[in-house]
């Protein structure tokens, strides 16, 4: 591992501004299903989510032997070409690429990551992406093999996530971590993990990640 320090954002929920797609998708999987949705607005959603998400479809009325199938049909339905990103995060994400190195871990396949950043003309800032291609939500070796590829060392870096998984398999490989809760997750949630910094819009997430660097430098 080498000196070099990096940041490794999540993707749905910190860059990409997902939400209302996911909401949406499991939505429309309960009804091709006829599953049962146990919330109704986004904000209910937000409360509710957890990422595990195995276990949402479990409490949706599936059984662990549908899994693979509804889970196969709800990534179907996900199509990053009209997600927004946050405006704030792509601008301190250009901000922060020429001092740090930059990753992505992320549950959501690399192409869909890979083909947004593309889109948003970011796709070269970031020659880390480490997808969900294998499956699972645990995100431990998805960290570990981002850090092993941006040859950065994990003290010396800055995990950024929206779930309090996110902030404890960072947490797993010793790096320091920014909690959002303008993500999919409500704050509760997020803050119950102990990020060491907690940030609640886009334009706070480059001030809080800055501290934590220069802290580790």
């Amino acid at each position: 591992m080498g000196s070099a320090q990096g940041v490794i954002f999540d993707w749905d929920g910190v860059i990409a501004d997902s939400l209302d797609q996911i909401h949406d998708v499991y939505q429309r999987t309960c009804r091709h299903f006829d599953g049962t949705l146990p919330v109704t607005t986004v904000e209910e959603f937000r409360g509710w989510y957890k990422a595990r998400w195995e276990q949402n479809f479990l409490e949706m009325g599936f059984s662990e032997k549908q899994l693979p199938m509804v889970l196969e049909h709800a990534r179907s339905l996900v199509s990053y070409g009209e997600v927004r990103l946050f405006p704030e995060v792509v601008d301190f994400i250009q901000n922060l690429a020429p001092v740090y190195r930059l990753g992505i871990a992320s549950t959501t396949d690399t192409v869909h990551i890979r083909g947004r950043l593309e889109q948003a003309g970011l796709l070269h800032l970031f020659p880390v992406v480490v997808g969900g291609e294998e499956g699972g939500s645990d995100k431990i070796k998805r960290y570990g093999d981002a850090l092993h590829l941006m040859e950065v060392d994990a003290s010396r870096s800055v995990a950024v996530g929206d779930t309090a998984l996110d902030i404890r398999c960072a947490r797993h490989w010793g790096m320091q971590t920014v909690g959002v809760t303008y993500g999919w997750n409500v704050e509760v949630l997020v803050k119950a993990a102990t990020p060491d910094r907690l940030v609640h819009h886009p334009r706070e997430v480059e001030p809080a990640v800055r501290a934590l660097l220069d802290r580790a430098t």
